[in-house]
Formats: structure tokens, C-alpha cells, sequence
């Protein structure tokens, strides 16, 4: 048959005689652009600096179209065509304004795809979850236009059939090749034609709106813990588990953030429990919903997996555990002997635990590699096996106890035993005994005192002759705490007694008082639950702390406490605000604020940036003690008064303590320059120490740049610095303290965004070294801000609660676990979601471009600067523009 009778789908309009000009690829969103945009990135046409497979789509020229802004538009097409004697965009929305597409590009090529609309409805069905009779009416409509501007402005066009391309890519490439003279090697035909495909893997995946992400990060004490997102939505994802493949339950992944690989401002945790243990992890799966692959296991250190392999059968044999170089088979058990069941500990042991018909216990213990290491726990070499890796996992997944000796040991070798507690090896068979029961009613009490802490208690305590009382229920009974052993400003060891005298003794510490460790005198035992505060650390500072001032200690034991006192301690403007600031605020929501003998204000100079307790919360300056200042003065005033101390502390801003503050420093207001009808205010954020923006002169110039052509009139508030108080006090941050002159890097970029070609419709207000007040009310009077993450935040989120645009490093990003404190509604009251630069955009520097000495180890990871491409900036700054609805 003729090849003139053959329909290949393909077919040139109008003369096309100029060649060295840009194309334009045109179709509907799922209709065949992203294939033809592939094609030709593969034969070599330069697609836009934001091209990237799978979709081929130039975003900088895209979201210039999208914004209107003609003036980006034209310089982007100009430096394109300066730069590429030929070059290609596609954009499927640029079917609905196609004259404007031929008036900026000056009448360029074009290549109409063409495709089935029943077709393009069910992959939009499939990835946008919509109606199929709406899309293909939307398809006819726009396939119209197509045809009406083919009409109206005749272009020179290449017409293409995508359903006859897929089945003859060698013709669509051909076509190609000889519409737009091009002259591709044949390595690179060759990838364009075996770029054409059906159903590309690549681009299915990413073109869906139920693309979701995330991961199982725990699976202990019959609960599965992670986290999941979908990637184009703020719906919160809707995750269901599978146990052999058969649903046994969902869960809405909509929890306040938990694990490092969250990196949103929005909460994505979830947490499932399980109504028994987890047989086999293998037969284990979880899912979002309308999702097509399972969430990955990624567990995180130092958690990990405790879990019974269930030997029922002999199915286990077939799992490669050897003895003596042979494959383990039951023929190698002694007559009348059988495995019971099998405890793995995150993939480093595993014990087998063997019974005969006598009743008779042995254990069986293999190694990481499922070794046979030996039967006597004596003869086993501690190198075979990690036993820092079980031990944290037992100790921190199930709070089990960790037993010393038969008898309670002397005080002055408690931190002696526990340090050798991990070399201890036998102590493995005191937490893994048949008799224990992850389930028993011990470790739910356990649970319960481990999560709370001393500051959620004040609502329940109850005043008895003059002594504060709080009580724990612990072990079936209640023990109750009179005293307070004040260790330093940050770390606090609280006695309980029950009414038979038997003690526990539970250490706080942090800036949000938690409980990490508990130490059982009744029973020898100590709980240990997370890392707030090192544990060898604690014990050593009691230790110390009673060798020094055992009298004075012993007599405050020995009698009855005759008042209360409260203490702050934090001089930074971040951590005096959310934990002193909100701690009081917490006490006075509570009623309980009076009933504190009085509030020391502990720790050195500076201690109030945010002014006095008294102003803010109305109370008597009679109950504030500024005299009191050092940690040996702190701890000496508590014992020699007989105080019940507590640290004032909470984690929660209200609106209302927001409002105290911004009411506060109300008086400044009359320095802030009257706001005309059009003016946009913005904070730009300065920050030069640890995770630093290295390139934020340059940024924050090409920002306010960009900022000027979106709106007509813009002033810039560039934050630094604060000073305090009539004498004008420097708040000083930590690095400052090892002679870097922080403030006058500040100073330079003020003033290099002044004098540096700064547009006339910009006006900028130096921030650095202004009075707190004056810089509060600064920002709560702008529309949004501009900032790298750190404690400035405190300012913009915390009291002013602005909108903004954050951006840090990527492995803060990945990994920060207080990512998110400053705009979640867990720490801020009806907190504002703010946006972030992807991190994408986002390079980590080994090296930082500005010059600050920063002490301490040099291998912190969430300490590194980075560098941002302004793309990325720009991008986030749009978004966040449409969110809050400012008018461009």
C-alpha cells in the first residue's frame, strides 16, 4: 500500500520558512505536552532554565505568564533568544491565551498536540480525581480555540495526533526533526524515540494530585507511628494499615509533627494502635488512601524495632539463622526441646526462646548476621553484639526497668552502678522475662508519669498546712511530692512518698520541664524516657550537688517546706517568651498565679527583654525577687527558706499573652511613619550566626526588587539587633559573646540595600539596634515577612503572628525536630501557616561566606548557612501573596 494513503497523524500548516525561532508546544493539561516538550529536550532544544523531566515545563516563564508580569516576561524571552539560536516552552493553560503567547514571542513556531478526549478525561480522572463527562467537554472547548487561532492567525504549525505518534515514535521524531531543522546526533534520535512511550512511569507518578509521601518511622508497644502528606493538597491524608494483605483499620495523619522527616508547617503525624503484636513485619503494610505504593519502614534512632517472630511452626527454620556454620534445622535441638517463640531487637539479636515438656527454660542467643553466639550469657562477647542499640531501645520504647542489685546501692555509687549499667549484659534476660507484660498495669502508670510533668499539675494541687502537695499515681498507689531538690535553673529532682514511705524520685528538666528519668528507691530500679537532658549528666550534678551541701540538703528534707517560690532563667528573647512568659501567663489563666510565694528572676543580666513580669500580668512588684541571681545563690535562697521551688515553664503562646506584649509597648507606635492607601509593608528578617543565609545581601537587594514591581508603593522594615529599656541595652546574642561584630554586618546590608540601586517607590526603615517596642510595633503593622528560620521568629510569629516566607538548610528542613514551633497551633494560639522555600532551591554551605566564629562542635549539622537561588524565593513569595490575597 502507497505511504500517501497511510494516516500517520502528523502534518505541517503554513510556510514555516524561519526556523531560528523559538517553538511553543501547545495542548491540554494531559493531552501529549509533556511528551512532545520531552522530544524535543532529547534531540537537544534548550526548554527554559526551569525545565525538568518528567513534565519539561520552563516554571520561570511559566509563573511570569500566569502573574501578568509583562516586563519579566519580555526580559526572560529576550535573554532566551539571545542566548539559544532555537528554544521551546510549553505550557498547557497557554491554550486559553494564545494571541498574547504571538505577541511575546513575535510569532514563533508552534506544535498543536492533539489527543482523544475520552482519553484525557480519564487520566485526569485518574490524577485530578474529576468527572469524566466535565473534562471532555473542557477538552472540545480548548481543542476549539486550537483550531479558531489556527484559523484567525494562521502560524506555522505543526499539527500532531498523539494517539498515531505512540504508535509510530520514528514519523512523530522525523516530522520533528525536519519542521524545526534540527540536526540531533543519532544518540540523541535515538533517546527521543525511546523517550515516546504510552504510560511513562515517571510522569504518571508526578502528574497525580493523590501523589502522597511519608513513612513509618516507629512500630512498638502495639502502635504504628509516621507520617503522611499528600504532595499537591492540605487535605490531611487518610492512612489504613494491612495485616496480610486484609484491612484492619485507618487513621487520619493529621497529629501534631513528630519525626524529622516532616519538614511541613502543617501537622502530618499519625499514630495507630494494634490489638495485638506484630507477628511478621513482612506481612505489615500501610497506605494513603487513593495511593498506589505502601509508606516506607524508616525507622528512627535511636527507637527501634521489638518484635516476636511467631514459630508456631517451623517456617522460621527457612530464615538463615545458623550454628556452627550450618543452617539451623530443629534436628539440632535436644530431644524433647522446641522454640516457643523468637524476640529480635532491631536486627543486632535474637534470643530463642526454648522450652522442653519438663517445663524447662534455656535461650538460644544469634547475632545481627543470625549467628549462634552461645547459650551462657557469660561466654558471650560483648563485641558480637550492640548492646547500646538494645539497651536504648528497651529502655526508651517500654520504660522496662532496669534492675541494679538485690539490695539498693549507697548513694555515692549510684552514678557508678548506672554507668556500668550498659555493660551489665545480664540485665538483657531481667527485661525480656516470660513473666513481663508490655501491657501490665506498672508501665501504663509508667506511661502516664512520664508524660505529664510538674507544670501540668498545678491545676490539680492542693494547699495542706501551708505546703504545696502534688501527687503521681504510680504502682497502684499515690505518692506525693513536698519538696523540690532544685539542682540548677535547668534541671530539678522532685521526692514522692506514698503513705507506707515507700520514694520515688522523678527528674524534670529542659526548658519545658519534661520527665526523663525516675528512680524507684523501693524496688532499685531506674525508668529512662528520651534525651531532653543527658542522664550520666544528671546523676553526676545530684551527686555533686549532695557531696557539697549534704547538711543543708538534709535539713530541708528533714522539715516541712513553709512557702512556694516560681523562677525563670532565660535572658533569650525566643525561649523568655515561650516557656518563662507563657509559664506565668499558663499560672494566671489557671488562678494559680497568687498562691506562689514569689517568682525569682534567676540567671544573669537581661533576663526581661520583653519588660517587667509586673506590667505585663498586673501583679505586685512586692512578688518579683531580682535579687537572686546566680545558680549557687538560686539553690542556697530554696533550701535555707524551705521553699517548694518549681521552674515556671510551659510551651503555649495565647493571643491573650501576645496581646499583653504588643499592649505593652503600645507607647512606640507614635514612631512609626503614617501608612498610605497602597503601601505594602514587609519585614526582612537579618540573621548572622548560625544557620545563615550567606548570600542575604544580595537576596534581600534582588527581593526588594522584585517586590517593587509587584506593588506601587513598598516600604521594607530590615530587622536586626534590639535594644531595651531608656539606657538603650543591647539584646546580645550568643555568638556575639566570642567578638563578632554582629550588629555591624547588620549595618553593612541596611545600608547596602539603601545605596544600591534601590527603587524609587522603596523605602526602607533601618530596624538594627531599635528599641524592642518600637520594632514590635513595626512588624505588627506590615502584611508579611521575609526571614531565615531562627529566633527572630519570636517577633514576627509568636507576638505579631504575620504571614511569612522561612527558609533554612536542608538538613533543618529534613531533620530540625522543632521545625515548626513558631507556626503551629500546638505553640501559638490561632497560629498563621507561613511558607517555605523547597528545598530544591535550597544548597547547604561546608564553608560559609560570612565570617562568624561559631564555638562549640564543628560537625553540627543544624548549624550550617546555605545558600538560596532566588527562584526558588520568588516562588515562595508568590504563593504566599495568593494565600494572603494581597492585590498585585
Amino acid at each position: 500500500m502507497s505511504n500517501e494513503l497511510v494516516n500517520k497523524g502528523l502534518t505541517i500548516v503554513g510556510n514555516g520558512k524561519n526556523k531560528e525561532r523559538p517553538i511553543v508546544v501547545v495542548g491540554t493539561a494531559r493531552g501529549g505536552t509533556s511528551m512532545v516538550a520531552g522530544v524535543l529536550h532529547h534531540l537537544g532544544v534548550f526548554m527554559g532554565d526551569k525545565a525538568a523531566p518528567p513534565v519539561f515545563e520552563d516554571t520561570h516563564l511559566s509563573s511570569a505568564f500566569e502573574r501578568t508580569e509583562n516586563d519579566e516576561i519580555t526580559e526572560i524571552i529576550r535573554t532566551y533568544n539571545t542566548d539559544n539560536k532555537k528554544w521551546g516552552w510549553k505550557r498547557p493553560s497557554s491554550i486559553n491565551y494564545l494571541e498574547k503567547v504571538n505577541d511575546f514571542f513575535d510569532k514563533p513556531l508552534y506544535i498543536f498536540i492533539f489527543k482523544d478526549v475520552l482519553s484525557i478525561a480519564q487520566r485526569n480522572s485518574i490524577s485530578m480525581l474529576t468527572e469524566i463527562t466535565p473534562t471532555m467537554k473542557q477538552s472540545l472547548n480548548q481543542y476549539l480555540k486550537c483550531v479558531e487561532f489556527l484559523e484567525s492567525s494562521k502560524p506555522d504549525a505543526l499539527l500532531i495526533s498523539y494517539d498515531k505518534a505512540l504508535g509510530d515514535p520514528k514519523a512523530l521524531i522525523d516530522y520533528i526533526i525536519n519542521f524545526y531543522d534540527l540536526s540531533p546526533s543519532k544518540a540523541q534520535v535515538d533517546s527521543a524515540i525511546n523517550f515516546v512511550q504510552p504510560n511513562p512511569k515517571e510522569y504518571l507518578d508526578s502528574s497525580r494530585i493523590t501523589k502522597a509521601e511519608g513513612a513509618v518511622n516507629e512500630i512498638y508497644n502495639n502502635s504504628i507511628s509516621g507520617w503522611a502528606r499528600y504532595v499537591h493538597s492540605t487535605k490531611p491524608a487518610e492512612v489504613r494499615v494491612y495485616l496480610n494483605d486484609k484491612e484492619i483499620g485507618s487513621v487520619t495523619a493529621n497529629l501534631q509533627n513528630k519525626f524529622s522527616e516532616n519538614r511541613l508547617s502543617r501537622d502530618c503525624s499519625f499514630v495507630f494502635e494494634l490489638s495485638s503484636d506484630i507477628v511478621d513485619l513482612d506481612a505489615l503494610r500501610v497506605r494513603v488512601v487513593n495511593e498506589v505504593v505502601d509508606l516506607p519502614l524508616v525507622l528512627n534512632p535511636p527507637r527501634s524495632v521489638i518484635y516476636t517472630i511467631s514459630t508456631a511452626d517451623t517456617g522460621f527454620y527457612e530464615m538463615s539463622f545458623t550454628k556452627g556454620g550450618e543452617l539451623l534445622t530443629p534436628s539440632m535441638l535436644a530431644q524433647s526441646w522446641f522454640t516457643e517463640k523468637i524476640v529480635g531487637f532491631s536486627d543486632c539479636l535474637f534470643l530463642f526462646l526454648l522450652k522442653n515438656d519438663k517445663g524447662n527454660d534455656a535461650v538460644w542467643y544469634f547475632n545481627g548476621d543470625k549467628q549462634f553466639v552461645g547459650n551462657d550469657i557469660k561466654g558471650i562477647k560483648l563485641s558480637q553484639v550492640d548492646i547500646s542499640k538494645i539497651t536504648n531501645c528497651l529502655m526508651q520504647s517500654i520504660f522496662k526497668p532496669a534492675l541494679f542489685n538485690d539490695s539498693p546501692p549507697p548513694l555515692v555509687n549510684l552514678y557508678n552502678e548506672f554507668q556500668s549499667f550498659r555493660d551489665e549484659f545480664s540485665i538483657l534476660l531481667d527485661m525480656i522475662g516470660p513473666d513481663i507484660s508490655l501491657e501490665s498495669t506498672e508501665l501504663e502508670c509508667l506511661r502516664e508519669v512520664f508524660s505529664t510533668s510538674t507544670k501540668n499539675a498545678w491545676d490539680k494541687f492542693s494547699k495542706d498546712a501551708d505546703r504545696l502537695v502534688i501527687s503521681v499515681n504510680y504502682e497502684n498507689a499515690v505518692y506525693s511530692c513536698r519538696h523540690s531538690i532544685v539542682i540548677n535553673n535547668f534541671l530539678i529532682a522532685y521526692p514522692y512518698l506514698d503513705d507506707k514511705d515507700n520514694a520515688i524520685v522523678i527528674f524534670e528538666s529542659s526548658h519545658d520541664l519534661k520527665r526523663f528519668l525516675i528512680y524507684d528507691f523501693q524496688n532499685h530500679v531506674f525508668y529512662q524516657n528520651g534525651n531532653c537532658y543527658p542522664v550520666k549528666l544528671a546523676l553526676k550534678q545530684v551527686l555533686t550537688l549532695f557531696l557539697e551541701s549534704y547538711p543543708l540538703i538534709s535539713s530541708y528534707l528533714g522539715e516541712n517546706t513553709v512557702g512556694t517560690c516560681g523562677f525563670i532563667r532565660n535572658a533569650h528573647i525566643g525561649h523568655n517568651l515561650w516557656n518563662d512568659l507563657a509559664g506565668i501567663d499558663r499560672l494566671k489563666k489557671l488562678s494559680v498565679l497568687d498562691e506562689i510565694g514569689n517568682i525569682l528572676i534567676t540567671g544573669g543580666a537581661l533576663l526581661e527583654p520583653w519588660g517587667k513580669i509586673e506590667d505585663i500580668f498586673d501583679i505586685s512588684p512586692d512578688k518579683i525577687n531580682r535579687d537572686v541571681r546566680s545558680e549557687s545563690d538560686l539553690v542556697s535562697y530554696i533550701f535555707n527558706n524551705r521553699l517548694f521551688a518549681f521552674r515556671l515553664t510551659d510551651d503555649y503562646i495565647s493571643e491573650d499573652l501576645a496581646n499583653r506584649l504588643i499592649s505593652n509597648f503600645d507607647n512606640g507606635r507614635s514612631n512609626i511613619l503614617p501608612r498610605s492607601p497602597n503601601e505594602i509593608r514587609v519585614v526582612f528578617g537579618l540573621r548572622l550566626e548560625n544557620r545563615t543565609w550567606s548570600n542575604q545581601k544580595e537576596g534581600f537587594k534582588i527581593v526588594m526588587q522584585y517586590l517593587s514591581k509587584l506593588f506601587s508603593q513598598v516600604t521594607i522594615y530590615v530587622d536586626g539587633h534590639d535594644t531595651i529599656g531608656s539606657d538603650k541595652v543591647q539584646i546580645v546574642s550568643h555568638h556575639e559573646a566570642f567578638d563578632n561584630d554582629i550588629v555591624g554586618l547588620e549595618r553593612e546590608i541596611v545600608k547596602y540595600l539603601i545605596e544600591s540601586d534601590k527603587p524609587s517607590n522603596v523605602k526602607i526603615v533601618d530596624g538594627v539596634l531599635m528599641d524592642l517596642g518600637e520594632s514590635i510595633n513595626w512588624i505588627k503593622s506590615s502584611d508579611f515577612f521575609i526571614c531565615p528560620w531562627g529566633a527572630g521568629l519570636a517577633k514576627y510569629k509568636w507576638v505579631c503572628n504575620l504571614p511569612g516566607v522561612i527558609f533554612t538548610s536542608h538538613w533543618n528542613i529534613n531533620h530540625k525536630p522543632d521545625l515548626n514551633i513558631y507556626e503551629s497551633n500546638r505553640y501559638r494560639q490561632n497560629a498563621k501557616e507561613c511558607v517555605y522555600v523547597k528545598n530544591e532551591f535550597i544548597k547547604d554551605d561546608e564553608v560559609s561566606a560570612i565570617n562568624i566564629h561559631v564555638p562549640g562542635p564543628k560537625d553540627n549539622p543544624s548549624r550550617a548557612n546555605f545558600h538560596v537561588e532566588f527562584e526558588g524565593l520568588k516562588l515562595a513569595i508568590d504563593s504566599l501573596i495568593s494565600e494572603v490575597g494581597l492585590n498585585v
